[in-house]
């Protein structure tokens, strides 16, 4: 059935994109897009941490890094907007010209950062090593945290809490890739993420990719 209606799914996508186009066409989309991100954030990890976060977006290291670890523009690439358009008029076009997907890489980068702010308090407070930060948050919290928003597994959790050297070879291999999946973790729990690996496998066929804008 997916040879026999691939002229339909083709069809039925372009009318889906054409609506996505139209309802984020205009000038201020991007602007929009940036006052709905940033509160996401600041609910998340908070007013501070947001604020730290969004100083990075003015440092080209910090849109270097977003771009090799993959969630620079995370937003737009995901909706493969290349591919949708006629001739030379894209959604990827649209998307610069409305600063749709500029404002996708602010708000993932300053909440990215902001996660990663967040996780080094949250790890000294889960190894009782508060006296750098004055917080109230209890260790229930910072669990529920660690699962919630970073998504870490029980063998993650118990690396933080129960390694003493951070400074070997192996420890610190495990706590850099760590830092890179809070940080990762940190922008798709605020600003969202339609990767294949995160949707119902189904949502990736022809006759339902109209309905998701996958």
């Amino acid at each position: 059935s997916e040879i026999l209606n691939r002229g339909t799914y083709w069809f039925t996508q372009k009318i889906a994109s054409a609506f996505a186009a139209t309802g984020l066409s205009s000038p201020l989309s991007g602007i929009k897009n940036f006052w709905i991100g940033t509160p996401r954030t600041t609910a998340t990890f908070g007013l501070k941490r947001t604020v730290e976060g969004l100083k990075q977006v003015f440092k080209t290291s910090a849109w270097e890094e977003a771009r090799s670890l993959g969630y620079a523009e995370y937003g737009a690439k995901t909706l493969a907007l290349s591919e949708q358009g006629l001739g030379s008029f894209t959604m990827a076009n649209l998307f610069k010209w409305n600063l749709m997907t500029q404002s996708e890489g602010v708000n993932r980068i300053a909440s990215a950062h902001a996660g990663t702010l967040m996780f080094a308090e949250y790890q000294a407070i889960y190894r009782g090593e508060t006296s750098a930060f004055k917080t109230r948050v209890k260790k229930a919290e910072v669990e529920r945290t660690f699962k919630d928003v970073w998504k870490l597994d029980k063998s993650e959790i118990d690396f933080i809490k129960n390694t003493n050297d951070f400074t070997s070879k192996a420890n610190l291999n495990k706590y850099n890739q760590l830092l890179v999946k809070v940080a990762y973790e940190s922008h798709i729990s605020t600003q969202g993420g339609t990767s294949l690996a995160r949707l119902p496998l189904w949502m990736s066929k022809g006759a339902w990719k109209p309905f998701t804008l996958f």
